[in-house]
């Protein structure tokens, strides 16, 4: 989350952030530079809802770029919307935290029912899922991940063109309930 911020720190950016445990870490690290500029659910709105966001803030501020942080469930739900992104022209840059779980539902279903039954998921190349709809993916992993901040900035510069998602692979984290 850190080298997201580091990477576009002197830029304004309109910022949304989905629910769940990756988004919820963008509160603590990205700094938003002017008024307008932060788009967060609160806490009673659904897993997914920033792509609607995204495409509201892009609409209403077109000639700003709008980045859309979220975790691979929340991607999972909302990835076909990337169509309608590029239907409209609307560009943005997308990057996804891919842990391969619910990780704020496996945290509290560990802790009631001693099981992650049914919160594991693949780590699913979301990266390549944009690109039919005309959008561009970069996949981050081990062999890559210390480029993190270049791709960032290459995302940034690419999306005056065309929608771009950055899936990030990321290891599992420590939270427990009560630290977001």
């Amino acid at each position: 989350m850190a080298e997201i911020e580091l990477s576009q720190k002197d830029k304004d950016i309109v910022w949304v952030l989905d629910q769940g445990d990756f988004a919820e870490l963008g509160i603590y690290f990205i700094k938003p530079r002017h008024p307008l500029r932060w788009v967060i659910p609160g806490d009673f709105a659904a897993v997914g809802c920033s792509i609607g966001y995204a495409i509201g803030a892009k609409m209403a501020y077109p000639e700003k770029e709008v980045w859309m942080i979220c975790g691979d469930g929340s991607c999972g739900y909302t990835l076909m919307d990337y169509d309608t992104l590029m239907r409209h022209n609307l560009n943005i840059v997308t990057v996804v935290g891919n842990d391969g779980r619910w990780g704020e539902v496996c945290r509290k279903q560990i802790a009631i029912f001693g099981t992650d039954y049914s919160c594991t998921l693949e780590f699913t190349k979301y990266d390549e899922v944009v690109k039919p709809f005309g959008g561009i993916g970069y996949h981050v992993d081990e062999t890559n991940g210390s480029n993190l901040i270049d791709i960032l900035k290459s995302a940034s510069t690419q999306s005056r063109q065309q929608s771009i998602l950055v899936n990030v692979l990321i290891g599992l984290t420590d939270l427990k309930d009560g630290d977001l």
